[in-house]
Parts: structure tokens; C-alpha cells; sequence
């Protein structure tokens, strides 16, 4: 996905600047490049390049928690059933997904809480964990949880898939655009970066770990992020 020429836009007015153009910011641009005129900007030369692209993608909704929860909930339908036209391939391949251990009676209360939650889990023991893989160390099974209801997320094809639609739909998305200034004037925000200057009404703070980074910017007090080196 190519970039828009810095010189196009510098200093062009927009209703809403995102700063990093990963899997947060392309799905909000894609909403919102409907009816707003949005900016996504992006630091490095293509987008996606740090937690986006190394995201393990696994669908795991039986085994997610509290808010976590309720946003693998809220995205189940768009995954399995993505707008016409958002992509050629599915974005879910079905994944069975095992999680064991040496307590059986933690995973047997992490099972009856899964049961209660609507989750098809299976608890099995020793023997039937190893079966299925058999590479585990026995001493280290007392019982497992069998979830067959996850799945794995095709990341590259939804984060396209969010980019294309939101330049469809008249988005801009610039790279090897840093962000080095963020100022707040009675027109708006003014969004300096090392492709140009940009003004926008809305500033949404998209950057990931490197979130802090920009709140520093905008004059916000960090929360204590920090960018580190993935597995």
C-alpha cells in the first residue's frame, strides 16, 4: 500500500488525524473515512510493521476475560462474516486450542467457568491430553482444557482489507510520517511530522507501545508504556 505524497497534504485540513496506521488505527480509519475526512499517519515507510505484523492472531473468545471478552464478543460477527467486497479469503480459519497444566483443580474451575459462559470446553485427563500431543512431558499434565471453537485470524488480509476500504472511501494514509508536533489551536490540532505539517480537528492516539510517546506531544501524561521487543 503506497502512501500519499506529503506534498498533497501538508497543512490540509481534516476532521480526524490517526497516528499509527497498525490494526487499531487502519480499522478506525475504515469506519470513520465514511463520513469524516480522515488522516492516517504512519512512521515507518509501510504500515503494520511492529505489533500488527508480528500478532499471534489466535481468535481465542472462550478464553478471554473481563473487556477482552466483550470486544472478542463484539468483533465474532465481522470475522466470520466480513462486509462483501472487504476480502477474497476468509479472515477465521477454525483452530482447536489446548491450555494444560499441573493443577487439575485450577483447570477444572477454569472449565466450569468456561461451561457456565457458554464454552464448549472438555476437560480431559492425562492420558487423553497426551494422545493428542503426544510431545508433551507427562509430569508436567495433570489434566488439560480442550476448546475446539477458536480460530486463527489472518491478520494481513483484515489490515489490508481496512486500509483499501478506508482509502475507497477517501481516506489519506501517509508514511515515513513521524510525528514530532502536536499542538492544539482554536482551529484545531496542529499535527507536525517529518512528511509535512497537518491540521485536524480530532487527534486520535493510535501508536501502540509508542502511545506515551505522542501523549508527551499533546502535552497528556504517559501512562507508562513501553515498546519492547516482541517474541
Amino acid at each position: 500500500m503506497q502512501s500519499a505524497k506529503a506534498s498533497e497534504n501538508t497543512m490540509a485540513d481534516f476532521d480526524v488525524a490517526i497516528i499509527g496506521a497498525g490494526i487499531a488505527g487502519a480499522s478506525l480509519a475504515w469506519f470513520l473515512a465514511r463520513d469524516r475526512r480522515v488522516l492516517l499517519l504512519e512512521r515507518e515507510s509501510q504500515p503494520g510493521y511492529h505489533t500488527t505484523g508480528r500478532s499471534a492472531a489466535l481468535f481465542n473468545d472462550p478464553f478471554a476475560h473481563g473487556p477482552l471478552r466483550a470486544l472478542t464478543d463484539a468483533s465474532r460477527d465481522f470475522y466470520l462474516n466480513p462486509p462483501t467486497g472487504f476480502a477474497d479469503t476468509p479472515l477465521n480459519r477454525p483452530r482447536a486450542v489446548l491450555v494444560f497444566g499441573p493443577d487439575r483443580a485450577a483447570l477444572a474451575a477454569s472449565h466450569a467457568a468456561l461451561r457456565a459462559a457458554g464454552s464448549h470446553a472438555e476437560l480431559l485427563g492425562r492420558d487423553a491430553a497426551l494422545a493428542l500431543v503426544p510431545v508433551l512431558r507427562p509430569d508436567g499434565v495433570a489434566a488439560a482444557l480442550f476448546e475446539p471453537d477458536c480460530g486463527d485470524l489472518d491478520i494481513s488480509v483484515i489490515h489490508a482489507g481496512f486500509l483499501r476500504g478506508m482509502r475507497a472511501t477517501g481516506g489519506v494514509l501517509v508514511c515515513d510520517a513521524e510525528v514530532t508536533a502536536l499542538g492544539h489551536e482554536a482551529e484545531g490540532w496542529r499535527v507536525g511530522t517529518t512528511a509535512g505539517e497537518f491540521r485536524a480537528d480530532v487527534v486520535v492516539n493510535a501508536a501502540g507501545a509508542w502511545a506515551d510517546e505522542i501523549a508527551r506531544l499533546a502535552g497528556v501524561p504517559p501512562i507508562g508504556l513501553m515498546p519492547l521487543r516482541r517474541s
